[in-house]
């Protein structure tokens, strides 16, 4: 069964962006996970994008690469470490990239968590 129900449309060429209501992070910096609940959520406090799974399309990885900073918040299972590790390959030659791992998906923790952990990890 499908985790989502969206209209028909190729999804290399869709990039789901929720931008930061409030400054936790730097502008120039964003947040790449998986879902679009990931995005609304961490997207509270930084500027996120969601890939709609694990593999970035060109057209998503020419926009990360826009940013001074990229960073992938995905699930840690192995489909979410082998999208970080083509992240980090596809656009590391064009700006930074960073990896933050955490126990359960973004969407599933309440804004102050999230700031916790973006501030903590030493990434943001």
């Amino acid at each position: 069964t499908p985790k989502y129900m969206q209209p028909r449309r190729c999804k290399d060429s869709v990039v789901f962006q929720s931008k930061q209501r409030a400054a936790i992070s730097n502008p120039s910096t964003v947040i790449v996970v998986e879902d679009m609940a990931s995005t609304i959520r961490v997207g509270e406090g930084c500027t996120t994008v969601s890939l709609l799974g694990t593999k970035a399309s060109t057209t998503q990885i020419n926009y990360s690469s826009k940013f001074d900073k990229v960073i992938t918040w995905f699930d840690n299972d192995k489909a979410g470490k082998r999208g970080s590790a083509a992240i980090r390959q596809s656009c590391g030659l064009l700006t930074d990239v960073a990896n933050i791992v955490t126990e359960h998906d973004p969407k599933f923790y309440s804004k102050q968590q999230i700031q916790e952990i973006l501030c903590t990890s030493n990434k943001i």
